[in-house]
């Protein structure tokens, strides 16, 4: 059995504070709301970004143990949530997988909610025997260096400047 990871991530989540959270395999009445978050954060990132795509991708990971993969966090509603997918970066499909759609309400920003989801992604890509996972973020580096990634490179993708990044796992 492969130990989980914890010690490559810099904070560390405080005793109690998914008292009343969960997380958990995403599941069909969960799809609406991540589809309107999906659309509102990254839709200006792809030509063919809608809701209805969203939807139909998010369709075939519902309670998914392969990749492509997604979980949520949920306390009453869901709050967050994050996919693991063979590859979300058309101009390199040669990596993989990435660790995409890392998503927190706003309401539950900064209380360890996305490191959570996060370190639980990277613990699966381990378990289905990975060595890597690859990320790319326009605005957010300086979040992922501190739970331990590291930039790969940085580029231009669709007016946006992005940075690539790796963990080893």
């Amino acid at each position: 059995m492969v130990a989980p990871l914890t010690a490559a991530m810099e904070l560390i989540i405080q005793p109690g504070t998914f008292s009343s959270m969960e997380i958990r395999k995403l599941n069909s009445q969960d799809i609406d709301t991540i589809a309107n978050w999906f659309n509102e954060e990254w839709g200006h990132l792809s030509n063919d970004f809608s809701k209805e795509n969203s939807i139909k991708q998010m369709n075939v990971r519902v309670n998914s143990n392969q990749i492509p993969l997604t979980i949520v966090a949920e306390e009453k509603n869901i709050v967050g949530t994050a996919s693991l997918v063979e590859t979300d970066l058309d101009l390199h499909n040669e990596l993989s997988p990435w660790l995409a759609t890392v998503f927190v309400s706003e309401e539950y920003r900064k209380q360890g909610v996305g490191q959570q989801l996060c370190l639980d992604m990277l613990n699966k890509a381990r378990e289905l025997g990975f060595k890597n996972c690859y990320l790319f973020t326009p605005s957010k580096e300086e979040w992922y260096l501190k739970q331990g990634w590291e930039t790969i490179f940085k580029e231009s993708y669709r007016g946006d400047q992005i940075v690539v990044m790796k963990f080893e796992l």
